[in-house]
C-alpha cells in the first residue's frame, strides 16, 4: 500500500507535464512544434529533440503539428534530423495549424488545406498567406503554383 501511495505522489511531482502554462512562460528549452509521431503528439524542440508527449490539448493551440517522414524522425537518439530541420520554416504563422511534409500540404486554422511542391519557399508565400488569409474560403482546397494561389475547389 505504501509503494503505491509512494509512486502516485513521486509521479505527480517528479513527471513532467507539458501544458499550456509551460508555453506561456520563458523557458529554458524553446518549444517549436508539435510532431505526431509512434500514435502520439510529441513537443519538439527549436533544435530538433523530442522533449515529452503532449497531455494537455490546450498546447495545440499554441504550437503548430509538423508532420515529418518517418525516415527523418531518429527514434534512437529522439531527434529530428538536421538535414530535414532545415526544411521546417522559422516563424510559422499563426494561422497555420499544420504543415504535412508527407503528403505536400498546409492546413489552416479555417481547415482550408493548400497544396505545395517540394520546393517550396515558406517564408515568402507565409507573407502573401498573411494577405489573402481572410478571403480564404473554410474547407476550401488550393495550391500555390507559379507564386499564385488557385483554388481547386
Amino acid at each position: 500500500m505504501f509503494l503505491f501511495l509512494f509512486i502516485g505522489i513521486y509521479n505527480n511531482f517528479h513527471v513532467k507535464k507539458i501544458s499550456a502554462i509551460d508555453f506561456s512562460h520563458k523557458n529554458s528549452i524553446a518549444y517549436k512544434f508539435i510532431l505526431p509521431y509512434k500514435n502520439d503528439l510529441w513537443v519538439v524542440s527549436d533544435s530538433g529533440k523530442i522533449i515529452d508527449i503532449v497531455e494537455d490539448y490546450k498546447v495545440l493551440k499554441s504550437l503548430p503539428i509538423i508532420v515529418v517522414p518517418e525516415e527523418f524522425v531518429d527514434g534512437y537518439f529522439g531527434k529530428i534530423k538536421q538535414d530535414f530541420l532545415k526544411k521546417i520554416p522559422e516563424n510559422i504563422p499563426s494561422f497555420v495549424y499544420e504543415i504535412n511534409f508527407n503528403e505536400n500540404y498546409m492546413v489552416l486554422n479555417n481547415n482550408a488545406r493548400i497544396y505545395f511542391n517540394e520546393n517550396f519557399d515558406f517564408q515568402m508565400y507565409f507573407e502573401k498567406l498573411k494577405i489573402v488569409y481572410n478571403y480564404i474560403e473554410p474547407l476550401g482546397i488550393y495550391y500555390i503554383s507559379d507564386e499564385m494561389l488557385v483554388k481547386a475547389r
